[in-house]
C-alpha cells in the first residue's frame, strides 16, 4: 500500500511539473512566433541608444558598449499597438509614441523612423518602459529599480509605453 501511494505521489509530481513546463514553453513559443524582436540597449558614455537591429551596432562599435536586451517589441503593427518613433538631434536619440511630440522633426530633432511597435496601455504579459531625463539625455528602462522616481541626476518623466519582457 505504501509503495502504491509513493508511486501515485511521484506520478502526480511529474504530471504537475510537466504541465507547468509545457505551459511555460508554449508561452515562450507564442511570444517568439508573434513577430517580436529584442530591443537592444547600448551606451557610449554620453547617451543610451536603443535599436531592434543587432547589426546596427552588434556587440558594440562607434564608441557604444552593448548593455544587453532591454525588452522585446513588435516589428510590425499588431492589434492594439502603436509606433515607437526614433529621433536624433546630433547628440541624443529620443523615442516617443506620441508623433505630435516632435512630428516630422522639431526642436533640433530629425525623425529617423519607426523603431518598433508597442502598447500605450498595460496588456497581459507586458511591463512598463520608463522614461527619464537628466537635462541632456533621455534614458529608457523596464526596471523601475534602476533609477526609481529619479536619481543620478535623472528625473522620471513617466511610462513611455508597455513592452514584453
Amino acid at each position: 500500500m505504501k509503495k502504491i501511494f509513493s508511486t501515485l505521489l511521484l506520478c502526480s509530481v511529474f504530471l504537475f511539473f510537466g504541465a507547468f513546463f509545457a505551459n511555460n514553453t508554449a508561452h515562450a513559443q507564442t511570444i517568439s512566433q508573434s513577430g517580436t524582436t529584442p530591443l537592444y540597449r547600448y551606451y557610449n558614455g554620453a547617451e543610451h541608444f536603443y535599436t531592434t537591429s543587432f547589426s546596427e551596432l552588434g556587440n558594440g562599435k562607434a564608441g557604444y558598449s552593448f548593455e544587453g536586451v532591454q525588452c522585446h517589441v513588435y516589428t510590425s503593427s499588431q492589434s492594439g499597438t502603436t509606433p515607437l518613433y526614433r529621433y536624433y538631434n546630433g547628440t541624443e536619440h529620443f523615442y516617443t509614441t506620441s508623433f505630435s511630440e516632435l512630428g516630422n522633426g522639431k526642436a533640433g530633432y530629425s525623425l529617423e523612423g519607426i523603431q518598433c511597435y508597442v502598447y500605450t496601455s498595460p496588456q497581459s504579459g507586458t511591463t512598463p518602459l520608463y522614461r527619464y531625463y537628466n537635462g541632456t539625455e533621455h534614458f529608457y528602462t523596464t526596471s523601475f529599480d534602476e533609477l526609481g522616481s529619479g536619481k543620478s541626476g535623472y528625473s522620471l518623466e513617466g511610462i513611455q509605453c508597455y513592452v514584453l519582457p
